[in-house]
C-alpha cells in the first residue's frame, strides 16, 4: 500500500516530525490536495496548523481551487 503526500504529513505531524509534516503536506497541494475543510479539521495536523508555513500551504491551497469552490476564509 502506497501512502498520499497528505496520509504522510498526518504521520509525520502524529509522530512530532512537523518539518517533514509541512514538507508532505505541501508537496501534496502541489499535487493538487485543495480540499481546504481537510486541511482545517483533520485532528492531525494540529500540531502544525498555527504555523506561518502552514498558513502559506492553506493560501496556495486556497488559490488552486475553483472560483466558485474557494472558501471565503
Amino acid at each position: 500500500m502506497k501512502l498520499t503526500a497528505d496520509e504522510l504529513a498526518r504521520i509525520a505531524a502524529l509522530t512530532g516530525d512537523r518539518k517533514r509534516a509541512l514538507e508532505f503536506l505541501s508537496a501534496a497541494v502541489d499535487k493538487g490536495l485543495a480540499d481546504i475543510d481537510l486541511l482545517e479539521t483533520t485532528k492531525e495536523l494540529d500540531s502544525i496548523r498555527k504555523t506561518d508555513k502552514f498558513r502559506e500551504i492553506m493560501e496556495k491551497a486556497r488559490k488552486s481551487q475553483p472560483n466558485e469552490k474557494r472558501s471565503s476564509h
